[in-house]
């Protein structure tokens, strides 16, 4: 159900892992965009009567890289 609402609010691909604890997604959407997103899968499981899920942001880095 996340993966979906997060498809289908604008995440450029969704993905489930870990399911059989609770499990977790990871969705890639536009960068100012994770929170809206985060708020309408919150707003979809609270309609369909489940506790809301902890959202966590995470940011593309650089590259890891050795210093001499």
């Amino acid at each position: 159900m996340a993966v979906d609402v997060a498809r289908h609010n604008g995440a450029y691909g969704a993905r489930m892992t870990g399911g059989g604890f609770g499990g977790s997604i990871i969705a890639l959407v536009d960068k100012g965009r994770s929170e809206e997103v985060a708020q309408k899968i919150a707003d979809e499981f609270e309609t369909r009567g489940f506790h809301a899920p902890r959202a966590l942001a995470a940011y593309a880095a650089a590259s890891a890289s050795r210093e001499a």
